[in-house]
């Protein structure tokens, strides 16, 4: 079974006596964006479509521009057999955020969204460190799936010996950010397993690459950390399917002004 077939039978095993009213669907949004939080970032050029249902609220970016699904408003949000993998992710991201959940941490960030860049930057690279603890930093390899120009130029401050990234925009392949390497997509699960720790965007499960990213993790020994605003709310799902970290922003995301939620869930259950 892949990843997200593995958490719609969670899903659908941990509600299936419950109220289908509380699984019907009653709002969807899609927007479409350009965004650039400082300097040292690209612009990233997205759409992401917002589920609502009784009790939780999922979200999904799209690696494709997408039209707005009406035909699904009413519908079970569980049932997402059929769909393209964004509008499923979405959908689960829904369904799990009506469960109880207990992060290892989490953070309220509020101001600005160039403040709450830095803050957003801060939170990851602080459990990329949790999850390097004890190596030799200038003796590691980390690599950045879907490539986040903040995340990459702190960790070469912090000493990181060798850092790459991988993306499929084609302004960033086979080009370097702040002297880091930024290879395609293609050759992400080949960098996963030679590194020490992989982090990796939510929108890996909105593209379909995230399982064999996270067979490549498990089979070398890499530590995974997902950054997620695609599926923020399937963190606890995740790392019981062997992520080490997830990073779960629900939405409003850091890009908006105002206040945002970080969760942090962690495989181990540490709070270091």
């Amino acid at each position: 079974m892949t990843i997200t077939e593995q958490l719609a039978a969670r899903a659908w095993e941990q509600t299936k006596r419950e109220d289908p009213e509380s699984y019907k669907i009653r709002g969807l949004w899609t927007t479409d964006l350009s965004y650039q939080p400082n300097e040292k970032e690209r612009v990233f050029s997205y759409t992401y479509l917002l589920v609502q249902t009784k009790d939780g609220q999922g979200c999904s970016y799209c690696p494709e521009k997408l039209r707005l699904p009406l035909a699904l408003s009413g519908q079970d949000a569980r049932e997402s057999d059929g769909l393209s993998q964004p509008v499923r992710i979405a959908l689960l991201d829904a369904v799990y955020g009506s469960f109880p959940a207990q992060p290892a941490s989490w953070w309220q960030i509020e101001g600005t969204s160039p403040e709450k860049t830095v803050m957003r930057t801060e939170i990851v690279i602080r459990e990329a460190l949790r999850l390097l603890w004890g190596k030799d930093l200038d003796g590691c390899q980390v690599v950045n799936v879907g490539v986040v120009g903040n995340f990459l130029t702190e960790l070469k401050k912090l000493g990181v010996g060798k850092l790459v990234g991988t993306d499929f925009d084609p302004a960033l392949v086979n080009r370097e950010l702040d002297g880091i390497p930024i290879y395609s997509g293609e050759k992400t699960e080949e960098l996963v397993a030679d590194s020490d720790l992989a982090i990796v965007t939510g929108m890996t499960l909105a593209t379909g690459t995230f399982d064999g990213i996270l067979a490549a993790a498990q089979a070398a020994g890499t530590k995974l950390l997902l950054f997620a605003e695609t599926g923020a709310n399937l963190g606890p799902a995740l790392c019981e399917l062997g992520v080490d970290t997830v990073v779960g922003e629900p939405f409003p995301f850091y890009i908006f002004q105002g206040s945002s939620r970080i969760n942090v869930f962690r495989r181990d259950g540490g709070d270091r």
